[in-house]
């Protein structure tokens, strides 16, 4: 997914790690709240919201955590490790990554609670209940391409994980 973000606001770069999507910019507007609305001027681009989920320094390698967005929405927040076969990969860096939280096949919100890993070179979780593998970039199931999860964009802003909940 790319989401690119203009608003009437000044825009301000992010300043610690990159997007989930090599290549996307988001620009959000400053403030200190943990919701930022957004709102698209570029034909392309998504309206949202920014969710302030926590600190990067919170989030533990190869683990993830639940998030909870508008209209209760819920995302699964991973942080794991760079891959060797990653081209953007740098020696002990991590990446971000937001998968929708409910499962597909069992309507439960466990795939934060799923083991992550790798499939091929292709950064992956499984669902802790049917064990079905989704793709960490995509979200697609990697064991039945005609199921998915979300996927979302994240971004570290002054030290903290925000991911972007598109408008429904």
């Amino acid at each position: 997914m790319t989401t690119q973000q203009t608003t009437t606001e000044s825009l301000v770069a992010p300043t610690d790690a990159a997007l989930v999507a090599p290549g996307d910019a988001a620009l959000v507007a400053p403030g200190d709240a943990d919701l930022r609305h957004v709102t698209a001027r570029h034909p392309d681009a998504v309206d949202g919201t920014w969710v302030r989920a926590c600190l990067l320094s919170d989030l533990s390698i190869g683990r993830g955590v639940g998030v909870l967005g508008p209209d209760f929405e819920q995302a699964a927040l991973f942080r794991v490790p760079a891959a060797e076969s990653d081209r953007e990969a740098t020696a002990g860096r991590s990446k971000l990554y937001a998968l929708g939280n409910i499962d597909p096949f069992s309507r439960a919100a466990v795939i934060s609670r799923g083991l992550t890993g790798d499939r091929d070179g292709e950064p992956m979780v499984t669902s802790p209940l049917g064990k079905q593998a989704f793709s960490l970039r995509t979200g697609i199931c990697l064991d039945d391409e005609s199921r998915s999860v979300p996927s979302y964009a994240v971004i570290v802003r002054d030290g903290a994980v925000e991911v972007f909940f598109p408008n429904r």
